[in-house]
Formats: structure tokens, C-alpha cells, sequence
């Protein structure tokens, strides 16, 4: 068998009394790294089993497609850096030692997790538990108080507004559809503004709340990518961990077509300038650009294409804001 072992670093594989279990085979040690897919591809492509050192060299779908006769990666700990879909894809086993009786992630994650967390109020001391509760009953009032001084309607809405934007933190518990609570969350605030003035439901709020809804749902996937591995190993729910990053990707950009139309759709319900089809435009135009940045093998760019949803949301409402100065065309 012809085995390839990467990144071993101080070169110590061969001081190791089970290296002697490989004699026989034709073994290849390499001791530095390299994440080049075309220099990896090289070095490994006669390779039938791959040995990995931890989590330093990536290992994804590019990579595999170009190694057609591996068939093993063996390797210890955890594997973000493995795409075990497209292992399986590509008929790849992946076997890897969980150290036994110890927790299966990285202890490095975990730092970072813990100083992150310690950076908040309540951990640094800045606000107590009861101070912070205080907070959200006290928030929570002065909303339905505000509420009830617009109308009925809006007070009675009130508490389900609430309970959307407190309950939107936990759907990564329960359920790959957080992406699309999370567009819930900010597709109420049109609703919201229309029902505080008008006092009534009609058509063109509940459509534009649905257009935030999907752009939100789709970005908020896009961006949901990178935390693939994390999401899978914490047990978290996604739409990329439920579906894989092809498939997320795939309906992030269905979600954002599904925007463009609504938006579309709102310029027959209300008395706007043509200006405003220019406005959509360019709102397709920048999503599409966002999309054309990410692909299932690279998710370098995701944060810049997470960012031109600033311009998308700018732009479009000063566009509208002229339209409906301007009103319709004569």
C-alpha cells in the first residue's frame, strides 16, 4: 500500500516503535506544509492512504476529486478541517481516534470560546445576572407602553414581537431553520411601521416583510458557511450543517432571487416612481455580485460578501425614499 503522511513537522513519525507496522509498505513522509490544492494533488496523487497530524492540512472536495485512488484518511482527534461528505462522495473512509474518555474538540476552540465569552458584561462583572434581567422586563415594558400609545392592534402584536426577536437565540438548538427566524426577526419592523401608522393590515408591508425575510435568510446562510464544522461538532443547527455548503449556497441564492421578485411585486401595490425599478436593480445586481464571491471551495470571501448586504439595504431605501417623493410617473 502506498501511504503518504503529511505535516510531520520534527520528523519524529519514524522514531515511533509502531512505525515498524508499516514495513512493507511504501511510505512517504513529508515534513512540511503545504495547502496549495495543486501542490497537494501532486504529492499525493499515487497515494491509497493518507496519515494526517491533527487539523493542519484542509482536506475538501477539490482535493478528493483529484485523488482517485485514495481510499483511507487516518488521523487522531477532531476533523473540521475534513469534508467528510465529500469522503464519502468520493468513497474515502475517514478514521480517527476521539481520545477516549476525554472531550472531542480542541482545547484551542475552547480558549477562544471561553475568552470570548469572558469579554461580555455578565462574565467581566459590568452587569449582574439581575441587573441584566432587569434590563430586558424594563425594555420589554417600555415597548408594549410605546405600543399601546400607537393603537390597539399594535399593543395586542406586541408580545409575539417579542417573543420573536428573544426567542431567535435558541433556534440553533432545535432547528436548521434559525436562518429564517432570524429574517422573521427584522421582516416584523415593515409590518411594524405600517401598523403604527395606518392601524391596519394591507398587501405591500407584508410583502416587503417578506422580501427582508428571505435576503436576511439568505445572507445570514451565506455567512452560517464558515461555521459548518463548528455548528456539526457543537450539535448546533443550520441550514449548512443540515444540508452541506453546496446545498446552503444553493438556497441562499434561490432565497435572494425569491427577494428580487417580492421587491417586484411591491412596485404594483404602491404609487412609486419607476426609479424604483432601478433601485431593484441594483439590488440584484449586488447579490449577485455577493454570491459570485463564495463557492462550496472557497470560503475566503464569505465576510466581504456578508458585508455588501450594507450597500443592498442603503441603497434600496434611498431609491424607494425618491420614488415615493417623486410618485408615480405621469
Amino acid at each position: 500500500m502506498k501511504v503518504a503522511v503529511l505535516d510531520d513537522y520534527g520528523d519524529t513519525l519514524r522514531t515511533l516503535a509502531c512505525f515498524s507496522r508499516l514495513a512493507g509498505h511504501e511510505v512517504k513522509i513529508w515534513t512540511d506544509h503545504v495547502q496549495d490544492t495543486d501542490r497537494l494533488a501532486e504529492r499525493l496523487k499515487d497515494a491509497e492512504a493518507l496519515v494526517l497530524i491533527r487539523e493542519r492540512t484542509q482536506i475538501r472536495a477539490p482535493l478528493l476529486r483529484r485523488l482517485p485512488t485514495l481510499r483511507l484518511i487516518s488521523q487522531r482527534s477532531v476533523y473540521p478541517h475534513i469534508d467528510v461528505d465529500a469522503c464519502t462522495e468520493f468513497g474515502v473512509i475517514v478514521s480517527s481516534s476521539q481520545h477516549a474518555g476525554t472531550p472531542s474538540y480542541a482545547a484551542a476552540e475552547l480558549t477562544w470560546a471561553l475568552v470570548l465569552a469572558a469579554m461580555r458584561e455578565l462574565p467581566r462583572g459590568i452587569v449582574s445576572r439581575g441587573e441584566a434581567w432587569l434590563f430586558v422586563v424594563v425594555s420589554a415594558a417600555g415597548l408594549a407602553l410605546a405600543a399601546a400609545m400607537l393603537n390597539p392592534l399594535c399593543l395586542a402584536l406586541s408580545p409575539i414581537a417579542l417573543a420573536i426577536v428573544l426567542g431567535y437565540s435558541y433556534t440553533k438548538r432545535f432547528t436548521a431553520a434559525s436562518h429564517l427566524v432570524l429574517g422573521l426577526s427584522l421582516a416584523v419592523a415593515p409590518v411594524g411601521a405600517w401598523l403604527a401608522i395606518r392601524g391596519r393590515f394591507e398587501p405591500a408591508p407584508l410583502v416587503l416583510a417578506l422580501a427582508v425575510l428571505f435576503w436576511v435568510a439568505g445572507f445570514d446562510t451565506l455567512y452560517a458557511c464558515q461555521d459548518v464544522d463548528f455548528d456539526r461538532r457543537e450539535g448546533l443547527r443550520s441550514l449548512p450543517a443540515s444540508l452541506g455548503v453546496p446545498g446552503a449556497l444553493a438556497l441562499a441564492r434561490s432565497m435572494h432571487v425569491v427577494t428580487v421578485l417580492l421587491l417586484l411585486v411591491l412596485f404594483r401595490l404602491l404609487p412609486l416612481h419607476p426609479l424604483y425599478l432601478a433601485g431593484v436593480v441594483a439590488v440584484g445586481a449586488i447579490l449577485a455580485w455577493e454570491h459570485s464571491l463564495v463557492s462550496p471551495e472557497d470560503l475566503s470571501q464569505v465576510m466581504r460578501a456578508f458585508n455588501l448586504n450594507g450597500w443592498v439595504s442603503l441603497g434600496y431605501f434611498a431609491l424607494t425614499v425618491a420614488a415615493a417623493w417623486l410618485g408615480p410617473a405621469r
